[in-house]
């Protein structure tokens, strides 16, 4: 395997738009009906969003780099529950030619670090029913399912924080 590197990036970092690339390549990607518009303007309106959500605080957005090139996403959410801290994974995406090599379960660890770090509790994502590989990908991490809607599965994964 190739040298990774995480980083975390904001508006004002000079990845910022690597970060805003890939993410509208995962929602195209996963969600085409959904983001019929060219690339262009998913990345318009996304930089807009983020950059409100980020203004809330709490957040952090993550590229997963390999030798130099970004192969992966991640934009997770702290959320504070009756005095437990939760890191929501909004986001998660490798590239479809980098996957099957256990850069997700790699990239997952360092993130879980970064969440600890947080002091978070647990983690929290919600998957597509119809996204199989992603399930089977948050289950072979032990994630578990503590809920579902008519379309998605709501998936949690508890630590003991170490102080």
């Amino acid at each position: 395997m190739k040298k990774l590197r995480l980083v975390q990036t904001n508006p004002k970092h000079k990845d910022w738009n690597a970060y805003l690339s890939l993410s509208a390549t995962y929602f195209k990607e996963n969600w085409p009906d959904l983001f019929p518009k060219n690339l262009e303007e998913i990345i318009k309106e996304y930089d807009t969003k983020l950059k409100k959500r980020l203004a809330e605080g709490g957040r952090g957005l993550f590229l997963l780099e390999e030798s130099g090139k970004y192969v992966g996403i991640a934009n997770i959410y702290l959320s504070n529950e009756n005095g437990d801290v939760f890191a929501y994974i909004a986001e998660f995406y490798i590239l479809p030619d980098k996957r099957r090599r256990s850069l997700g379960k790699i990239f997952f660890e360092i993130l879980v670090k970064w969440g600890k770090q947080n002091e978070v509790t647990g983690i929290k994502l919600e998957v597509s029913k119809n996204k199989e590989v992603a399930i089977s990908f948050w289950r072979s991490l032990g994630f578990e399912i503590a809920g579902e809607s008519l379309d998605k599965f709501y998936y949690i994964k508890k630590y003991e924080l170490i102080r």
